[in-house]
């Protein structure tokens, strides 16, 4: 048996963490056109396949559409999930969430939350009325993730479509196909076939941060050609203590931003350059006023590969304790 293996004596207790999204919505019998939010609580407790394979419990947290999900949400999740793993006869707890902002909330999950078991996100792209909907299949391929004892001590993760990412490294990646995630070139932790639950990998290392009472201001711009630094000075007037910048190639400006991120760190503000490019590293590569380099030298936090949104979540978190730079660039070198 392998060391990070549990081999469960009798069926497993599993919590189910509702928050809504596509896989808490259906098609209006009375008018088509319309989509409404339902409860999936019943349709989960009536499942045999997943009942068949753990004790399951459903708690509904929310049930609202992932856009209008926001951090302060995922801390409170948070908090309840993390109470909810830490129960003796708890196995693992599955959220469904939507997909809109799903990889960023289980990477909040990720950031927030210490232990050994699993927490695994799962969803769907297509409404739960629908005759091809994904969302009770990913539901019972999370429940066999966690039953299986492979995918022990991975952090938290999302199952999809057969397919497990690492919250890290996990993106949407299209917006209807069911095969709407992946990790790109960082690969998959594993994956669940008809017969078996594979683990391919396990991270490399896992950077766990205390929850904050309060969330950091934190705001995220995206670079543009022609863009100057009049969104810096408002986001200075209206007191955000952070801002990552989604900026081009390997994390580049234009001079007129450049100024502006300058006034910005000399007002006390923290900024992080992120990339839009959806492969490879932020690095500080050119010296002209914007470039990589140049930025660097200013004292900009490099996110690597981290994208902007989950930048924004890790900043938001670590500015409620801290402001060093170099520890705050440490956090995000630790995020690989």
């Amino acid at each position: 048996m392998n060391s990070h293996q549990v081999i469960f004596k009798k069926k497993p207790a599993i919590i189910i963490v509702t928050t809504g999204g596509t896989i808490n919505m259906a098609k209006d019998l009375a008018q088509k056109d319309n989509i409404e939010n339902i409860s999936i609580v019943e349709k989960i407790s009536r499942f045999k396949t997943i009942n068949e394979l753990a004790s399951i419990g459903i708690i509904e947290f929310s049930n609202i559409a992932s856009p209008n999900m926001n951090p302060n949400d995922w801390l409170n999740l948070s908090k309840m999930v993390d109470e909810l793993i830490h129960r003796e006869h708890v196995a693992g707890v599955i959220i469904t969430h939507g997909t809109d902002t799903m990889a960023e909330a289980a990477f909040f999950l990720d950031l927030t939350i210490k232990t050994k078991k699993p927490i695994v996100f799962a969803g769907s792209q297509r409404l739960i009325s629908e005759v091809d909907s994904d969302g009770l299949r990913n539901i019972t391929n999370a429940v066999r993730q966690i039953v299986s004892g492979k995918f022990i001590g991975l952090g938290v993760t999302i199952n999809f479509n057969h397919y497990v990412s690492f919250a890290r490294h996990a993106r949407k990646t299209h917006t209807y196909n069911v095969q709407g995630f992946d990790s790109s070139e960082f690969g998959y932790a594993g994956f669940i076939d008809a017969d078996t639950e594979v683990l391919l990998k396990r991270p490399l290392q896992h950077l766990a941060l205390s929850k904050p009472k309060k969330l950091a201001k934190v705001a995220i711009l995206k670079f543009f050609p022609g863009i100057d630094d009049a969104i810096i000075r408002f986001l200075i007037e209206k007191n955000y203590k952070g801002i990552v910048i989604e900026g081009s190639g390997s994390g580049n400006v234009n001079a007129s931003l450049y100024n502006g991120i300058k006034h910005a760190i000399r007002k006390g503000l923290v900024i992080v350059i992120s990339t839009g490019v959806k492969t490879g590293r932020t690095m500080p590569i050119y010296e002209f006023p914007g470039g990589g380099k140049s930025l660097q030298k200013l004292g900009v936090v490099s996110s690597g590969s981290l994208s902007a949104e989950k930048s924004m979540i890790l900043l938001q978190i670590a500015l409620a304790s801290i402001r060093e730079h170099t520890k705050l660039q440490s956090y995000f070198n630790e995020c690989i």
